[in-house]
């Protein structure tokens, strides 16, 4: 290959690296809003509810997203991979109307189910009475409406509608805000409050996004295309499932054991604290790896696509976890009373769980490319299993530790586990240099953050600022990129300040 292809061709990649940047951002973040605002309720939250509400109010989310995980069934993942398939709208729409069918059977047997008989049995053997089963019954409903809510939302992203769906995430999400402020502060309506303005907000948000993609969904629908969304979607029912157990289900297990309620709110906040991260990490990554890793498969440079997303989103990743460390004391007093301050150490060990949870999704680019989302499936069902055993041995004897510190592992098993099994499909060469050379330096910077000196606060702001400043830097000091991603990196900087 000529000098001049090759720097074309290393232009492409770059090029294709920096839009799978800009929609990650845009979409991925904007996809989160509702995650975002939620997050900023939550010093409502913990000085409005009883420790003891507040951990109930933990179970009724991981209900909630137990719920939307198995009653799924994969229709989003599967959509948008048989999407591209075709290259005609007709055909695309004939998809989106089948995926319809699944979903609006998916809803329909949710909400019967949670009405006629689960929302009771929950009650009783899940919260043991303390929540009422109407409660349970209205979160369940905003569930099913919330797997509804995948046709239209993977629709705009395999059109790569990005401010279209920001703008309809963020009207609804800032109305179910402001509903929920209004039922627990000047109401003292508790959990109900809470319940309720997500079931409204989801519901609006239903509403519009159907009827803004309503050109896109075919008036008929093939039984064919059913049966090939169920084929590739239905495996991926354990791996929505298993992450939510991953995610949130050590709460589970510490009410199980008989904990204090304080115990539970203090894991609960654990759980939202870590949510900064998912929120400016892995939803974004989520978001725009699909439709870019099936996008650039038949481009001459995917497989260096596939190798160098490694190795930028362990950069990126680390250095928002970075971040997030330096001023987890600072988060942690701003959204809750002192009695919720271990939440700090626990939330960053979740924190770890979910960098790693990233790097597998990196991982699992031979099995998805391959259609062999059974494999998939398997690996994340065993992790789940593994963090499960981790719970049952660790939690009785290390407390709210054993629960944090029990995914990392999990994540860890399956992320070798995804490697090795990718490898089967497609080779990769990672630049594991670079890696662990990030790796090293997270480590490093993060000792001195932890070593930090006792100084005045607005000393000890500028030492972690200089501390996260000069991890950025560290890597581009010390040679670790490539001389056409330093050229990339000073075009982009030279157009965001407007230089020649």
């Amino acid at each position: 290959m000529s000098i001049k292809s090759q720097l074309g061709e290393n232009d492409s990649l770059i090029s294709r690296v920096g839009e799978s940047l800009r929609g990650g951002i845009t979409f991925g973040l904007s996809s989160s809003l509702i995650q975002v605002l939620n997050f900023l309720l939550i010093p409502l939250y913990t000085r409005n509810l009883s420790m003891a509400d507040f951990g109930s109010l933990g179970i009724l989310e991981f209900t909630k997203a137990m719920a939307i995980a198995i009653f799924t069934i994969g229709i989003g993942s599967a959509l948008f991979r048989f999407y591209y398939h075709y290259d005609d709208a007709l055909s695309r729409g004939q998809v989106i109307a089948s995926s319809l069918v699944i979903a609006l059977t998916s809803t329909l047997a949710l909400s019967l189910s949670a009405w006629l008989f689960v929302g009771d049995f929950l009650s009783k053997h899940l919260f043991g009475l303390q929540i009422h089963s109407t409660l349970i019954n209205v979160n369940l409903t905003s569930a099913a409406l919330s797997i509804l809510n995948l046709i239209p939302f993977s629709i705009y992203r395999a059109e790569k509608k990005f401010v279209q769906y920001a703008g309809i995430n963020l009207t609804f999400a800032f109305t179910q805000s402001l509903l929920i402020i209004y039922l627990l502060s000047f109401h003292n309506q508790g959990i109900s409050a809470i319940v309720y303005g997500q079931l409204v907000g989801t519901a609006l948000t239903t509403i519009t996004l159907f009827y803004n993609a309503r050109k896109q969904i075919s008036n008929r629908f093939s039984w064919s295309d059913v049966k090939k969304l169920l084929r590739y979607g239905a495996p991926l029912t354990a791996v929505d499932a298993s992450g939510i157990i991953l995610s949130s289900g050590g709460l589970y297990f510490i009410q199980q054991q008989h904990f204090e309620p304080k115990e539970v709110a203090i894991f609960n906040l654990a759980i939202k604290f870590s949510l900064i991260y998912s929120i400016l990490v892995l939803r974004p990554f989520q978001m725009i790896w699909p439709p870019m890793l099936f996008s650039v498969e038949k481009k001459p440079f995917a497989k260096a696509f596939y190798e160098r997303t490694l190795t930028y989103i362990t950069f990126l990743s680390s250095s928002l976890l970075f971040a997030i460390s330096l001023f987890s004391s600072e988060i942690i007093a701003l959204i809750a009373p002192p009695e919720y301050g271990d939440a700090k150490y626990i939330g960053l060990t979740l924190m770890i769980s979910t960098f790693l949870f990233v790097i597998q999704n990196v991982f699992n680019v031979g099995i998805l490319l391959s259609k062999r989302t059974e494999i998939f499936s398997g690996i994340f069902f065993i992790q789940a299993l593994v963090c499960i055993l981790l719970w049952m041995l660790l939690i009785p004897n290390l407390g709210l530790f054993g629960a944090g510190i029990a995914p990392v592992i999990a994540y860890f098993f399956g992320g070798c586990l995804s490697y090795l099994a990718g490898r089967k499909f497609i080779v990769l060469s990672y630049d594991w240099k670079k890696i662990a050379a990030i790796l090293f330096f997270l480590a490093i910077f993060s000792l001195l953050g932890l070593l930090s000196p006792s100084l005045p606060l607005a000393a000890s702001i500028i030492y972690r600022l200089t501390l996260f400043v000069s991890f950025i830097l560290a890597p581009f000091v010390l040679g670790v990129w490539y001389p056409d991603e330093i050229v990339a990196i000073r075009r982009k900087v030279s157009s965001l300040v407007g230089a020649p």
